[in-house]
């Protein structure tokens, strides 16, 4: 797979847990009670802010640019292509892209909505 797109995936999921963290709900939720250490969320949501900072430290600046651009617009920068179908924007690729033999070899977009895509199988 390629190098980016694996970081990319990796930002992708990274951003979803500090979406998750930062939460308003989540947030209400420990401060209920709930046994949870607000001191070690903390902790725990710097560590994610920090290994972010390393994965965006190690993209190219017009990547992470378009990915930030992505994620202001659909909320992801990056979305899986499962069975030809970008689920992102639901559009199905052409067959001449679906039955390519090499996929995640190089960074690609979906050619209706624009984000970054990875091929499932």
């Amino acid at each position: 797979m390629d190098p980016i797109l694996e970081m990319l995936i990796a930002l992708e999921s990274l951003d979803a847990q500090l979406d998750d963290f930062e939460s308003e709900d989540y947030l209400k939720s420990i401060s209920i009670g709930q046994n949870t250490d607000e001191n070690a969320v903390t902790k725990q949501i710097g560590k994610l802010r920090e290994l972010r900072q390393e994965i965006v430290n190690s993209l190219p600046v017009a990547v992470y640019k378009r990915y930030e651009k992505l994620r202001g617009k659909y909320k992801r920068g990056v979305a899986p292509v499962i069975n030809g179908i970008c689920s992102n924007c639901f559009m199905e690729f052409p067959s001449a892209l679906v039955s390519r033999p090499v996929k995640n070899k190089s960074l690609e977009t979906c050619p209706n909505c624009g984000i970054y895509v990875y091929w499932t199988k």
